[in-house]
Formats: C-alpha cells, sequence, structure tokens
C-alpha cells in the first residue's frame, strides 16, 4: 500500500536568473500544464488576498516560469516578507506552495483587488498522499524507514528490560532472551541506516551528512555490534551473561540520548524531522491518508520483528534438545 498510493498533485517553486530578470520556476507533480492550459490559473497570495498572475510561460508538461517583476499583490500591513504561489488546472485542482515568493522582487500595489478562489476544486481526490516540498516520492520511505525503527526501539527495550531481570535473577534464560532481542533489533537498526541513507541522498544531497541524530544512530549501531563482540569473546556463560547484561544497560541508555535527546538539545542542529526547527512529522509529513498506513505499518514492523525473536527462540530451544 505504501508503494501503490499515488502521491497528490503539487507544484515546486524555485528561482533563477535569467538576463536582467529574475524567474519563478514552477515544477508540477502529477499535472499537465500543457494539457490544462485552458484552465490554468496562478496567484500570489498574502494576508490580505489572493492576486491573479498572468504573465507566464509554459516551458513543458510540467514546467512554467514567471517574471517575479511582473507579480503584483497587497499588502497592508507592509511586512510580508514572502507570498504563496497558488495553481490551478481541471485535472490537478487548486494547490500552493507556502513562501514561494520573495515580496520584495514583486510589486505591491495599494487598494489591488482581491479575486475569489473559493470555487474552485481542492487538490487530488481519493485516498493519496501528500505532495511534500523537497521529500517528493521519497515520502513513502516514511512506511520504512520510520516505522523499522520504531520496531528496532521495541525489540531493544526488550533486550535492556531482559537485561536488568538477568542482574537481578542470573537466570541465563532472560540473558539468551536479550541476546536475541538485540540481535534482531540490530538488523532492524541497519536496515533503518540503509533506507534513512537512501532518503538523505535525495532529500539532502549526499548519503551521509554531519547531522547530529544520523551520527547518534550510526554509533548506537556500532556499540550493539561490540556487545555481540563481547559475548563471543567471553566463554563462561554466567561471565559473558553478567558482563554483558551490564553493557546492555548502558549501551540502551546512551542509544536513547544519541537519538532522541541529543537532537532536541539547544544549540544542536539537525535535519530530521522536530529536530534543529525544523516541523515534526506530525505537523508537515502525516496528514490523514498517511496515518492510515503509517500506525498499521509500526505495529506491523514491530510484530514482525518479535515474530523473528521467536523463531530464533525456539531455534535455539530446539537446537539444545538435540
Amino acid at each position: 500500500m505504501a508503494l501503490a498510493t499515488p502521491l497528490s498533485s503539487g507544484i515546486q517553486v524555485n528561482l533563477i536568473e535569467q538576463n536582467t530578470d529574475t524567474l519563478l520556476s514552477v515544477k508540477a507533480h502529477n499535472a499537465d500544464f500543457v494539457l490544462g492550459e485552458k484552465t490554468l490559473k496562478l496567484w500570489a497570495h498574502s494576508p490580505d488576498g489572493y492576486y491573479s498572475i498572468t504573465d507566464y510561460s509554459i516551458e513543458g508538461s510540467d514546467s512554467l516560469t514567471i517574471p517575479l517583476s511582473n507579480i503584483h499583490y497587497a499588502d497592508s500591513s507592509g511586512e510580508v516578507a514572502y507570498l504563496d504561489l497558488v495553481a490551478f488546472t481541471e485535472s490537478m485542482g487548486l494547490v500552493g506552495s507556502d513562501n514561494a515568493i520573495p515580496a520584495k522582487a514583486a510589486q505591491r500595489i495599494e487598494d489591488l483587488p482581491s479575486e475569489d478562489i473559493s470555487s474552485f476544486s481542492r487538490g487530488s481526490e481519493g485516498f493519496v498522499f501528500p505532495n511534500r516540498r523537497i521529500l517528493d516520492e521519497t515520502i513513502r520511505n516514511l512506511m520504512f524507514h520510520v516505522t523499522m525503527w520504531f520496531g528496532m526501539v521495541g525489540l531493544l527495550l526488550f533486550g535492556f528490560i531482559y537485561a536488568i531481570k538477568y542482574i537481578l535473577g542470573n537466570n541465563l534464560e532472560r540473558d539468551l532472551w536479550a541476546s536475541l532481542a538485540n540481535a534482531v533489533g540490530l538488523g532492524f537498526g541497519i536496515l533503518g541506516l540503509l533506507t534513512g541513507m537512501v532518503w538523505a541522498k535525495y532529500t539532502w544531497g549526499a548519503f551521509w551528512v554531519n547531522d547530529a541524530k544520523l551520527n547518534g544512530a550510526g554509533l548506537g549501531v556500532l556499540m550493539y555490534f561490540a556487545y555481540f563482540l563481547l559475548r563471543n569473546s567471553i566463554d563462561n556463560p554466567r561471565k559473558r551473561a553478567r558482563i554483558s547484561a551490564a553493557y546492555n544497560v548502558i549501551a540502551f541508555v546512551l542509544y536513547i540520548m544519541f537519538i532522541f535527546v541529543l537532537p532536541r538539545l539547544q544549540g544542536v542542529d539537525s535535519l530530521h524531522p522536530g529536530q534543529g526547527g525544523n516541523p515534526a512529522f506530525s505537523s508537515y509529513d502525516l496528514d490523514n491518508a498517511l496515518r492510515i498506513v503509517f500506525y498499521p505499518a509500526v505495529i506491523g514492523w514491530t510484530f514482525i520483528g518479535f515474530w523473528i525473536f521467536d523463531i530464533l527462540r525456539r531455534m535455539h530451544a530446539l537446537n539444545n534438545i538435540n
């Protein structure tokens, strides 16, 4: 469902310099400006209203340009820094791009009449994912990268709890359960890093950037690799269980600090949603359509993780019987 659900129509806007003029370059997604030319309408939006843009040039089926100097708007406050761009075609519906037009480059006109656009239909209809600036089609990765990390945290939390139970009860089965949960959690962590790197390449321009949360996630995965190296270096079962349980407790606490606490500290910059002043998923990515898929995906990946854990536990039990 995460891959099959279509993305809604939308536009993205960039500024380009051409000769002595600055142009707005508008790219459409799931829309065709050429086929929809007869119904195409553009507006600049300020707090005072919507103002028609009639001077534009269609460059292709999904692109057009607008001279900034020919955009007119009204602003009674005189404090608007950016205007929104709103576009409409019959096939695309009414879509917009926030803060797309630098107000100082457009022409402010007093008492310019505003248009009423309430009669125009809004965006794509039916069950669609939202079209978000920069994210585009990669928003689908939300159902894999983020949800797998929820499953990973659940598994590592399970391993943390059973490490504490071993310390308190000295039961080797609890140590086994902790190590198996950590093994599956580490696998989910590696998959989360790989999907995150692909996402970073498309949205941030590189597979790995100097990001507090990304670096913390990488350190956390290395800590759990060290956990299994430590276990394999000790032959005595009880000594191995005791030392690795203590390490497990420390590693889990540090991992949570690295990926949830440190990126949210004041003065720490992060490109991830919800950190460094960036909008969180709840206010930016997660509309009602995404929530219908996202929350079941969190539950699904968590259940898959514990299902794999249970298979490993049963395999270990059968090996001991034989």
